[in-house]
């Protein structure tokens, strides 16, 4: 039986790979000259036709109308409203003293200009992660950024004050302690937990507790939270009833406290300076800083710039020491 003869024309190679035949594919494969040319794993080869330009007119500083490079590019939906918003981020810089942030509501056809990011951001690598409806930004320079389709700013809620603790008659505290205060709204939500307070050292005394009442009109008490004496874990203690009543006594035993629910409401900001971030398993996790190359910090189940600051773990091992985390890959589960 004759074996048929396959003759495959090559007309996709340019440069040095021009008029080149198939018998050193492996070559033309990953060659310097071949800028259009995709080989499928039979070793099949279809020439790539390019792309058409989306937009009319190059995209430029919003100061200056300086020439851009663009960085990254980003796909961000928003389920917020019946109208399923999609917007296009893109990341450009002028390579001088201008990286700023644009969104594209027409993929990419027109931009609007969104922030400046300062010249300290030219020419880093930005990344990007979306948990729910909010787009978390970091290029390791600035402090992270989130976006839910309307509003740009940086990552972090605004928080209560911190409570005030002082030492008060004798009681069941011994240790180091912490407090934090969750305001309580009447349609039986939770807002975002008040800066901690001052870490206070107590001998077999009880805590007084003052704070400043919230401003929103809508909550109607406070969640006391509390550290143990050797821990950073935030336990409930009590609740105290009214948004004008701002002052508590706390004598309850570390033992006790325990027992009781963990804050999940930290309210505070993702460190500064992140480099990588991405969504896992309902969190929004952050990668590497310049002082913590190996770190990882995780945010608040579902809230992604809700982010405490002993939530983190060291990605490091005796033979990975020195090393930084470059990348992330998270595994996203409703």
């Amino acid at each position: 039986m004759s074996i048929p003869i396959q003759v495959q024309l090559f007309d996709a190679f340019l440069g040095s790979q021009e008029g080149i035949h198939s018998i050193i594919l492996p070559d033309v494969f990953s060659s310097g000259g071949s800028k259009n040319l995709w080989i499928d794993k039979y070793g099949r080869c279809k020439k790539v036709q390019g792309f058409a330009k989306q937009n009319s007119s190059a995209v430029t500083t919003d100061t200056g109308a300086s020439a851009t490079l663009c960085r990254a590019l980003f796909p961000f939906r928003s389920n917020a409203s019946a109208a399923f918003t999609r917007r296009l981020i893109g990341n450009f810089d002028d390579g001088v003293n201008e990286s700023e942030i644009f969104s594209s509501t027409d993929s990419g056809a027109t931009w609007t200009f969104v922030q400046d990011l300062g010249a300290g951001s030219i020419g880093t690598v930005p990344d990007f992660a979306q948990l729910g409806n909010v787009l978390i930004f970091t290029n390791g320079v600035v402090a992270p950024r989130s976006y839910d389709g309307t509003t740009w700013a940086t990552a972090g809620g605004t928080q209560l004050g911190a409570p005030s603790p002082t030492a008060g008659a004798t009681g069941n505290l011994r240790g180091h302690y912490k407090w934090k205060l969750v305001p309580f709204k009447s349609d039986a939500t939770r807002k975002i937990g008040s800066v901690a307070s001052a870490q206070l050292l107590l001998e077999d005394k009880q805590a007084s507790l003052a704070w400043t009442a919230d401003t929103d009109t809508d909550v109607v008490g406070y969640e006391v939270y509390r550290t143990t004496g050797v821990g950073a874990i935030f336990y409930f203690v009590e609740y105290v009833d009214g948004r004008t009543t701002v002052a508590f006594t706390d004598n309850k035993e570390d033992d006790l406290i325990l027992e009781n629910r963990g804050m999940e409401e930290h309210g505070d900001a993702p460190p500064s300076g992140i480099y990588k971030v991405e969504a896992h398993k309902q969190r929004m996790w952050y990668f590497r800083t310049d002082t913590a190359t190996q770190r990882g910090y995780w945010s608040d189940p579902g809230d992604p710039d809700s982010v405490y600051a002993e939530n983190n773990l060291e990605f490091t091992d005796a033979t990975s020491m020195g090393d930084v985390i470059v990348g992330a890959e998270g595994v996203f589960e409703g």
